[in-house]
């Protein structure tokens, strides 16, 4: 038992010396939200250690794995990666920021903003039933960077004539943003291409949809969401045992909510005028990669 625990105290320590550079920039990009940075990060290195463990436990040469198939269901673990796209949005100003900046004259709605094109890293895994092998269960975490770039937006209505930038158009200033992201799918999926190897079928097309949990770091604030996430696609069976997949996923978070955010980008010796932002967000992902399973 003591063993047991020094090998698994061993591994933690590994793996938080490991995370810890990535720890340390995901703190410095969510400034405004640093205890949240800290928390899912843990809980991240934790996760990490725990599976590393499991898998030196159950590793092969200690406890021989049988590949044989058992039948038409199974759990499949699977890594991979891809791009976000994110659709322009109309991001809306209210509730001035009294405490930080300069505060905006009334609410105001800043059209077709922009977030970048992003690489998407992610890992899923997932379990098919063994009497419903067209039914399934997934969990799916993904994470991106789609940062916004300076630029011109429209503002509706528009700033007074005594504002220090008055009219209709704003130069937005860019920030960095992160987000990850946490779902879990109901799946549904179809065999094709049927052999003695893989008999429920070589080709599967499958559909995926449920909840989904947000958290999206901008510069001064972060906002934590739940969601609508899904997903198409279709896996197809080198082996019995390993699958490679492409397939298209969508998320839409309702409200999404940042305060301190910046407005416009004053002249020099003013603030920054600054409100919190409402918006909805919806990133659209296409991704590739690769499954073991388990039978």
């Amino acid at each position: 038992m003591k063993r047991t625990l020094g090998r698994l105290l061993a591994i933690i320590l590994v793996v938080t010396f490991l995370l810890g550079p990535g720890l340390k920039q995901v703190q410095a990009d969510a400034s405004g939200a640093t205890a949240t940075a800290v928390a899912s990060w843990t809980g991240i290195t934790l996760a990490a250690a725990t599976l590393a463990y499991l898998a030196w436990l159950y590793r092969p040469a200690n406890r021989p794995v049988d590949w044989s198939v058992k039948g038409p269901g199974g759990y499949y673990l699977g890594l991979y990666t891809g791009v976000s796209f994110i659709p322009t949005m109309d991001w809306h100003y209210k509730s001035p920021d009294f405490n930080f900046g300069a505060q905006t004259p009334y609410p105001t709605t800043a059209s077709n903003i922009a977030l970048g094109t992003s690489p998407v890293v992610g890992a899923k895994f997932g379990y098919y039933f063994h009497k419903l092998p067209n039914i399934g269960l997934e969990g799916d975490f993904f994470y991106s960077k789609p940062s916004a770039k300076s630029q011109k937006v429209r503002l509706s209505p528009p700033f007074p004539p005594n504002n220090a930038i008055p009219g209709s158009q704003a130069l937005f200033p860019g920030q960095d943003m992160n987000q990850w992201t946490l779902a879990i799918h109901i799946m549904a999926r179809l065999g094709l291409i049927k052999d003695d190897e893989v008999p429920f079928g070589r080709l599967q097309p499958y559909v995926g949809l449920g909840p989904g949990f947000t958290v999206l770091y901008g510069q001064d604030d972060s906002a934590k969401n739940f969601g609508i996430d899904g997903l198409v696609g279709v896996r197809f069976m080198l082996r019995k045992n390993l699958s490679i997949f492409s397939e298209f996923k969508f998320n839409h978070q309702f409200a999404v909510e940042l305060e301190h955010q910046r407005l416009k980008q004053l002249p020099p010796g003013f603030q920054t005028q600054r409100a919190m932002a409402s918006f909805d967000l919806t990133m659209l992902t296409w991704a590739v990669g690769m499954c073991v399973h388990f039978w």
